[in-house]
């Protein structure tokens, strides 16, 4: 199941119509069918039903909306967590151990993280972060 697959399954669980979906994803309602065809036959079971001239979903179907919202939260608050490293990159600056906690709070860039790493006094080559 690609995640492309799941967000158009619950546009379907939103709006309770096929070409009602596809218009919310912004695809034609063939291609929304055919993606949710590939959908039920990746998961084994009939997601869909008619119930006189409605399509709702299936016992499966209700329990894969239930995981689908979870996935896609998950996987959303996921990206958003690493785009937050996307342009991060290191600057060092040097000052003294004595001064260093006052150029720390001095600073002017609240939103930046900062992370403080102070050379160890036994070796040249350990960091202390």
């Amino acid at each position: 199941m690609d995640i492309e697959s799941l967000r158009s399954f619950l546009a379907f669980s939103e709006t309770g119509s096929f070409t009602r979906a596809a218009k919310q994803i912004n695809r034609t309602q063939s291609a929304f069918s055919a993606q949710m065809k590939k959908l039920e036959s990746e998961v084994g079971a009939p997601l869909f039903e008619k119930e006189g001239r409605n399509v709702v979903l299936t016992e499966a179907g209700i329990t894969l909306r239930a995981d689908a919202k979870q996935i896609l939260e998950l996987h959303d608050s996921s990206l958003n967590k690493i785009k937050r490293y996307q342009n991060k990159r290191s600057l060092r600056l040097g000052c003294l151990k004595i001064t260093m906690n006052h150029c720390y709070r001095r600073s002017s860039v609240r939103s930046v993280s900062m992370n403080l790493c102070v050379p160890s006094k036994s070796s040249a080559n350990q960091v202390w972060c």
